[in-house]
């Protein structure tokens, strides 16, 4: 009998092993979508360490996950509205895995006007650092009025992070900066917002600031009012940066 012409029914189950398959024979039209839709689903962001498959210029390759993702990947969220919360305390989110994060302020809207949010690093081995920061800001009003409000200050014991207002909503990036046998180093923390004034007018406001002369690690980011008030209503989300 040709060997071309068997019936199905004359090959056992499992016969036919892949010594028996030609290298380059198995095309598309013998693939069903059971081989993926059939498999166990990955429920989560693949670790940097997981495999994929794909076309090198007609090559099959493999290729780790770590080698393609990029954007941002959320680190680490935390909301409060609850009476007498007085911070949001990210305290391990800084690690060698990135440089670069994306801090999303949501939303804050403290219970009473007129409180100023306000920003510290922390360092797992001394806790918050308390001293030596300095930072920038200037607003625009809803005219584009730049002389509103321009601020400065250097050896202050925090950045300031939001107006005097009665809320505040943005986005800021911060650069951690880890290198390994490196003095100091200055981590930055620079962004952008909307304010709403006690008149209901609206300010634009950019911020710029550093942590002075530092050469700890740091690990993580303290978000409070200085004056020690509450913080009812601060949402922030910190995503790193690949």
């Amino acid at each position: 009998m040709s060997k071309t012409t068997i019936p199905t029914g004359g090959i056992t189950a499992d016969a036919i092993n892949a010594t028996l398959i030609a290298d380059d024979a198995i095309s598309e039209e013998h693939i069903d979508a059971t081989v993926i839709t059939a498999s166990t689903a990955l429920a989560a962001t693949p670790a940097d360490t997981d495999e994929l498959l794909i076309s090198d210029a007609g090559t099959i390759k493999r290729i780790d996950y770590s080698h393609i993702k990029g954007g941002l990947t959320l680190i680490s969220s935390q909301k409060t509205y609850q009476a007498n919360a007085t911070a949001l305390d990210f305290q391990d989110v800084f690690t060698d895995d990135y440089d670069m994060y994306v801090i999303d302020v949501i939303g804050w809207r403290p219970t009473t006007a007129d409180r100023d949010l306000s920003v510290r690093f922390r360092v797992a081995s001394s806790g918050l650092i308390s001293s030596g920061y300095a930072y920038a800001m200037i607003d625009l009003d809803q005219d584009n009025n730049a002389s509103t409000r321009t601020s400065a200050s250097a050896s202050q014991g925090f950045i300031f992070a939001g107006a005097t207002e009665n809320s505040m909503s943005g986005f800021a990036r911060c650069y951690v900066p880890r290198p390994q046998g490196m003095g100091s180093y200055k981590p930055r923390l620079f962004g952008t917002g909307v304010n709403t004034q006690n008149s209901g007018s609206d300010l634009t406001s950019d911020r710029f600031g550093f942590k002075l002369d530092n050469t700890n690690a740091l690990t993580g980011i303290y978000f409070f009012n200085h004056d020690g008030s509450e913080i009812y209503g601060l949402q922030v989300k910190i995503y790193g940066v690949s």
